[in-house]
């Protein structure tokens, strides 16, 4: 009578480049395997495979792509809200211009007696050295050497970083300065505030009208 051999069947899963190939079965009889130094190659050829893979990171091309995409998103995000920033630094400014002519116009009606300055036409400019309370060169009393004038016209200049400049006369003045958009804004005796094309040329008139 022929003796029983028991035996268990084993497999293993085995990956390569491609993914999962199949499957390696051994039998094993009495304790010994017919295919164990197959499944040891495969074993290990699989195991390193996966090491290597799960380990790979960017290449220089590719970290060079990502760097250049952040750099142009970059770009397009501070050019958009650099405009924003303008635009509201402009705002600022016009809104600023407006209150100047109030002030202006409370001189003429209390200071002034009814004039923006006595004697001849004199000009102001107001920037980050303009002292509020002090008489600016002309030291004749005129609207533009008045103290609220003075502090408005240099938060004007705080928001355009350009001169503001104040000429007046005994029954007129203008007040000029560039935004940051490159635009002349204007505001005069005659309650106008807003842009002109140009300070040199007419309508314009220097300490007379803005158009």
């Amino acid at each position: 009578m022929p003796r029983l051999r028991l035996g268990v069947f084993h497999s293993i899963a085995f990956i390569g480049p491609e993914g999962m190939h199949g499957i390696i079965g051994t039998q094993v009889t009495n304790g010994r395997s017919r295919m164990l130094p197959q499944l040891l190659v495969f074993y290990y050829q699989n195991i390193f495979f996966i090491m290597k893979n799960s380990n790979k990171g960017f290449t220089l091309i590719e970290l060079l792509v990502v760097i250049a995409i952040i750099g142009i998103l970059s770009a397009v995000v501070l050019t958009a809200t650099g405009g924003f920033r303008t635009r509201g630094k402009d705002a600022n400014a016009k809104s600023t211009m407006a209150s100047i002519k109030n002030a202006a116009e409370l001189y003429y009606g209390s200071t002034g007696l009814n004039t923006y300055g006595s004697g001849a036409a004199q000009t102001v400019t107001y920037n980050a050295s303009t002292v509020p309370g002090t008489t600016p060169p002309p030291t004749a009393v005129s609207v533009c050497t008045d103290t609220e004038m003075a502090r408005l016209g240099k938060a004007v200049f705080g928001q355009t970083n350009v001169n503001v400049v104040c000429t007046s006369n005994p029954g007129s003045y203008t007040i000029t300065t560039t935004l940051n958009d490159a635009t002349i804004y204007c505001s005069d005796s005659n309650s106008f505030t807003g842009t002109i094309p140009s300070t040199g040329a007419a309508p314009f008139s220097l300490g007379v009208k803005c158009q």
